[in-house]
């Protein structure tokens, strides 16, 4: 079978994979403004036939910390703690990076970052369906899919939350309303005790 152009004809030591995760020697690098600073995760989304010829691998890294819900963001449960797979950032990293095995994507979790890394790249699929039928097609509206599905979590999510703060905000009205009753009441009863009080002196 032969190669894809680019790929050398002699192999890794060791066979990296598509799907599986590592923790990645980061620490060492120079990085600038949101590039990762620190040694974590990633999934190695380049291909097998790069995995197994070349000596750089493409991936994209996890984080724990909470981000934004993006259409490039995709949520992996596979390393036994949720994070999140950083689709709008695809790395090339030396093999010499990689340390230790930490997991695989499940088939759903790289469909969706598949997804997610079309996105962020901007790759349209249609002008492709010419080659590849109706998988390019299947593919153009997993994308609008889960486009339209995270669109509507957010407006959702928006309006719970509005609702929480009509919520609160009819509760500090009506708090505000019976501290000022509660103030003119006891205004009054100042006002009728003061009046007795002078009665007497008169």
């Amino acid at each position: 079978m032969a190669l894809l152009n680019g790929f050398k004809e002699t192999e890794t030591e060791q066979q990296y994979r598509r799907g599986e995760i590592y923790y990645i020697n980061n620490a060492s690098k120079e990085h600038v403004g949101s590039e990762m600073k620190k040694d974590r995760p990633a999934v190695i989304v380049s291909c097998d036939a790069n995995n197994k010829h070349s000596d750089v691998l493409e991936v994209v890294f996890l984080t724990s910390a909470p981000k934004k819900d993006l259409p490039t963001h995709v949520t992996i449960r596979s390393t036994g703690r949720k994070s999140e797979a950083l689709c709008e950032q695809p790395t090339p990293v030396s093999v010499e990076r990689i340390n230790n095995f930490v997991g695989k994507a499940s088939e759903k979790e790289m469909e969706q970052i598949d997804i997610a890394l079309l996105i962020g790249l901007g790759i349209k699929l249609a002008g492709a369906e010419n080659q590849s039928g109706g998988a390019s097609r299947k593919s153009e509206q997993q994308i609008q899919s889960s486009v339209k599905d995270r669109s509507k979590e957010e407006s959702e999510k928006m309006a719970e939350e509005n609702q929480m703060l009509r919520e609160e905000l009819k509760k500090q009205q009506e708090s505000t309303i019976r501290s000022e009753a509660e103030c003119s009441a006891y205004k009054a009863m100042h006002e009728q005790l003061l009046k007795k009080l002078m009665e007497r002196r008169e």
